[in-house]
């Protein structure tokens, strides 16, 4: 399987002095989805956000870095961001969070669009739980707060952290999501970015797809 690892530090110190760095990029199959193994440095807790694939090979980098995982987030239910959530559960033990909006695509390939983009079904057997706009996730000590932003999807949601904000399909370095698959609404994504774009400034934005960077 071929997956891309990105690594990003803090600063131009923290590189020289061989800090580990915060959080990891990992380019997925089936279409090059973004998966993020975010973590705090001091207590190796950590959060994977969307694994689409290679539950595996993320397991195994966090093992590597000595890291408890402690949640899978999904930032939304379509298949390319859920594929390897499974897997990760089964090997890691994390519980599988998504927005109580999205939960009935991770059962649906025709809704989690798997069925009309995939040469197979994708489908999330685990028992899942659910967050809600404003829940948060304790890891170590920083923490992750969701902020629903339907229009890709109904349950789309942003997980905001100090200085970085995960964004999945709601925003892109050059765009947003697409509305046109199940649950999309084009109105509804205008609502989301005109609440989120404003609190993105001064943050690095981690995108479900494309290039990372400052906003």
């Amino acid at each position: 399987m071929d997956i891309i690892p990105y690594a990003w530090y803090n600063n131009k110190d923290n590189f020289e002095n061989g800090a580990v760095f915060m959080t990891e990029m990992f380019s997925l199959p089936p279409i090059g989805t973004n998966c993020y193994l975010y973590f705090d440095e001091n207590s190796r807790d950590a959060a994977i956000i969307d694994p689409a694939s290679g539950g595996d090979a993320v397991f195994e980098r966090a093992k590597e870095l000595g890291l408890k995982i402690r949640y899978i987030l999904l930032t939304h239910g379509h298949f390319d961001h859920i594929g390897g959530a499974d897997r990760l559960s089964d090997i890691c033990g994390a519980p599988i969070y998504v927005s109580a909006e999205d939960e009935e695509l991770l059962s649906s390939p025709e809704k989690n669009a798997s069925a009309q983009m995939s040469a197979f079904p994708v489908k999330v057997l685990s028992k899942v739980k659910t967050f809600s706009d404003g829940d948060e996730f304790a890891i170590g000590e920083k923490k992750l707060t969701a902020m629903l932003t339907p229009g890709h999807t109904k349950g789309s949601a942003c997980f905001f952290g100090e200085k970085e904000v995960f964004t999945g399909d709601t925003v892109f370095c050059d765009g947003y999501g697409r509305t046109d698959l199940y649950g999309g609404d084009h109105k509804e994504m205008r609502k989301s970015l005109a609440k989120v774009l404003p609190l993105l400034k001064g943050k690095k934005i981690y995108p479900g797809h494309g290039e990372i960077r400052d906003f």
